[in-house]
């Protein structure tokens, strides 16, 4: 059976991965033997592993045998040695069933990728909505914070100011109907918040469109 000691086996797609498998051998020296015999046990030893791996791998069904490794341990005594291999069974491509196998994972993988694109795209999206939102929040707060000094250095008055604070509150403009209704007329009375509007849109510190809107320069 194939067998590498790397996780997979080049030009080969894995279809299946059917477990952890195992042999084992336990085999005996002695200080009596000499180097040779010794080295002869040991090859014979990693061999005969390698034949229960062989074994336990086919019963499952496998093609190959992947992440081959083989590991040697002294077992109470320094005259018995437990040598065991270990690897990962694994099924390659046979027919058309497994075809559709690897169509289908690759399908899957790139539903997955799709779908991990497209969160990243939103929360990049999520992010520049954040950015933009704070960053005209920071420009309205700039903005209301320079309206009073710019009124004070017109030599606007108190009801001016309190209209471009108001106007302030409303980005989108209001006309001077709604502006009116805004101001207490136990203060003052209409004509005097008309004849202010105009006197703020004549200091450039206001505009009016072409639908009476005001809006704060």
């Amino acid at each position: 059976m194939l067998k590498t000691s790397t996780d997979s086996v080049p030009g080969k797609q894995i279809t299946e991965v059917l477990g952890v498998v195992f042999g084992n051998v336990l085999y005996s020296v002695s200080q009596s033997q000499d180097s040779a015999t010794h080295e002869q046990l040991h090859k014979n030893a990693v061999t005969d592993s390698m034949d229960r791996l062989d074994k336990e791998a086919a019963a499952l069904g496998a093609d190959a045998i992947v992440g081959v490794s083989v590991s040697f341990s002294a077992l109470g005594t320094i005259d018995q040695v437990a040598v065991t291999a270990t690897g990962t069974a694994v099924r390659f491509p046979h027919s058309g069933e497994d075809q559709e196998k690897v169509a289908a994972q690759k399908a899957e993988q790139a539903q997955l990728d799709l779908e991990a694109a497209n969160r990243r795209r939103e929360e990049e999206h999520a992010n520049s909505r954040r950015a933009m939102e704070e960053a005209q929040n920071v420009a309205t707060q700039a903005a209301a914070a320079a309206a009073p000094a710019a009124a004070a250095d017109a030599n606007v008055s108190a009801l001016e100011t309190s209209l471009i604070n108001l106007l302030l509150k409303h980005p989108d403009g209001m006309d001077g109907v709604s502006i009116s209704k805004k101001i207490p007329r136990i203060y003052y009375s209409p004509a005097e918040v008309s004849s202010a509007l105009k006197h703020l849109v004549e200091l450039n510190l206001l505009n009016k469109d072409e639908f009476g809107v005001f809006k704060v320069n």
